[in-house]
């Protein structure tokens, strides 16, 4: 028996181990290609950029499909993370960027639970159950 519902499934989960391997792997490097963009007074924009592109990934994956209440709540108190860090944007963006690495596993580990539950599985509410998870 596949421990997968769906290939969509599996390649959610695929892409999940991907992204994490790929945040290890550039733990290193990190601090270099900080201070190059810093050195060359991009670091700010690039933080801001990639802020825009993970609020862009999470309202996208919101609007497939539609939301009960509880993955409203759940998507408002991300979003709140999210505007508070804006106010601090420019105060050592470098360790902020763990919250959008972070935000995109979290955003694969629940369109994965989502696909599960669509095929039959159960799965108590997918939204509570990636924060729990992302939060370990």
């Amino acid at each position: 028996m596949s421990h997968f519902t769906s290939r969509r499934e599996r390649r959610l989960w695929i892409w999940t181990l991907v992204v994490i391997i790929a945040i290890y792997t550039t733990l290193g490097f990190a601090g270099t290609l900080a201070a190059y963009l810093r050195a060359r007074n991009m670091l700010n924009n690039s933080f801001f950029a990639a802020f825009l592109i993970v609020v862009a990934v999470i309202a996208g994956s919101g609007l497939i499909q539609r939301p009960r209440w509880r993955e409203i709540l759940a998507a408002l108190g991300i979003l709140a993370v999210y505007v508070t860090m804006v106010f601090r944007l420019f105060v050592r963006a470098e360790e902020r960027t763990h919250l959008f690495e972070y935000g995109l596993v979290a955003v694969l580990i629940y369109q994965a639970l989502i696909e599960r539950q669509r095929n039959g599985r159960p799965v108590p509410n997918p939204a509570v159950l990636t924060i729990r998870v992302y939060s370990q």
